[in-house]
């Protein structure tokens, strides 16, 4: 895309002229969670509550059960927020009323690629460098799909492989079928360059979960992991006169912001813990000549803030490396690191901290919260078994 120069003179001097595109979103909170209403996501169990028989003292340390008390306890004593003893002063604490049971090491790959002209090269590169990154995978249960930038053609559609299919996978972790879809990947990115420069990363990632025909990619309890690989930025410029430069642009519609993004996957991937990781033109300050335009909106994509973490407790940062690297590999080492461990268990709701166990293989395990998910502390193998039980905290549905 090439920036347009659009000067008006006043008498006194010239006026500057250019758009950006400001939306206001709905950031409303994640949808209410019923046990019942999702017995048809895989995985998901309903458990009767209950009371706890343990008694704990008012700093919530357990009681011996040889205490005074009987452990017995009614669901009126116990309710959502839990009961208490009177007599004792000691609290009945709710068991959980929803379990989730999933294996882990289930991951999510959608290639976001920038097919527009001015990538050939580099598309020739990322399909002959990112073997190594695919071999770093082949231990997970792994998906891979690629869409283009090319919002008008392609519409977040994801592309054909050589076989037919949407997506690759192995679940099996057969070699041979691994470096299949190693070759099947080479073939597909470095497919012809489209004519469209009206680069759309974010509206394409958009339209893909917008399509009914994906939905089989997005599986539950799984980490679903967004690369972007563009020279340019949304809309080319990300909806900004570069800094010095003289011009209108293309304005940012809602579909082209990240928050669109985040917004609409804590919504319909309630089940999924999303990265965004980028690689894109290192931050300068270039002049406006040059073909070097730094990806300010995917950045932004792969560096969420604070706030939208907390909002929607399923969003963690990515990494940020650079396209002009002559060396692929090392750009996405970091990312292929965060896959080393096992994944957090995302969770539909946010958890009551208390409420929540977690064993892998039929043995507890320790482990933290981080919004919504449930990072899982001790070594544990790819494959394994865990099973989480928790209660929503109906205060923030």
């Amino acid at each position: 895309m090439k920036l347009l120069t659009l000067a008006v003179f006043t008498g006194t001097g010239f006026l500057v002229f250019y758009i950006v595109g400001c939306q206001d979103l709905d950031f409303s909170s994640i949808p209410d969670f019923d046990c019942e209403a999702e017995l048809d996501v895989e995985g998901v169990e309903c458990i009767d509550p209950g009371i706890d028989a343990t008694l704990y003292d008012e700093e919530g340390n357990p009681i011996d059960e040889g205490g005074n008390n009987d452990g017995s306890g009614s669901g009126d004593d116990g309710g959502d927020d839990g009961g208490t003893d009177p007599d004792r002063t000691r609290v009945y604490r709710p068991r959980p009323n929803t379990a989730i049971n999933t294996v882990l090491g289930k991951i999510n790959i959608l290639f976001v690629v920038d097919n527009s002209a001015s990538m050939t090269e580099e598309l020739r590169s990322i399909a002959n460098q990112f073997t190594s990154f695919l071999d770093d995978i082949k231990k997970t249960d792994y998906r891979i799909a690629i869409i283009t930038t090319d919002w008008e053609n392609d519409r977040g559609r994801f592309l054909l492989f050589p076989n037919g299919q949407k997506f690759l996978s192995n679940p099996n972790g057969d070699s041979s079928v691994h470096n299949q879809n190693v070759a099947y990947f080479q073939q597909v990115v470095k497919r012809p360059v489209g004519n469209n420069d009206d680069e759309r990363g974010i509206y394409a990632l958009n339209m893909a979960l917008d399509n009914a025909g994906h939905s089989d990619f997005f599986r539950p309890h799984s980490l679903f992991m967004v690369i972007i690989v563009s020279d340019e930025d949304e809309r080319s410029f990300g909806g900004k006169v570069p800094e010095g430069c003289f011009g209108e642009v293309p304005q940012l519609e809602t579909y082209d912001l990240p928050e669109t993004f985040f917004r609409k996957v804590s919504h319909h991937n309630q089940y999924s813990i999303v990265e965004v990781h980028s690689i894109i033109t290192p931050p300068g300050n270039y002049p406006c000549n040059s073909k070097q335009i730094y990806g300010s909106v995917y950045a932004s994509a792969s560096n969420p803030s604070d706030a939208i973490m907390a909002r929607y407790g399923n969003i963690r940062k990515g990494h940020v490396g650079s396209i002009r690297a002559t060396d692929y590999s090392s750009q996405l080492g970091p990312i292929a690191d965060t896959l080393l461990n096992v994944s957090p268990v995302p969770l539909p709701c946010f958890p009551i901290a208390d409420s929540v166990s977690l064993q892998v293989e039929g043995r507890r395990v320790n482990f933290r919260l981080e919004g919504r998910q449930v990072v899982i502390e001790d070594k544990v193998s790819f494959g394994s078994k865990a099973r989480v039980a928790f209660r929503c905290d109906k205060s923030r549905q």
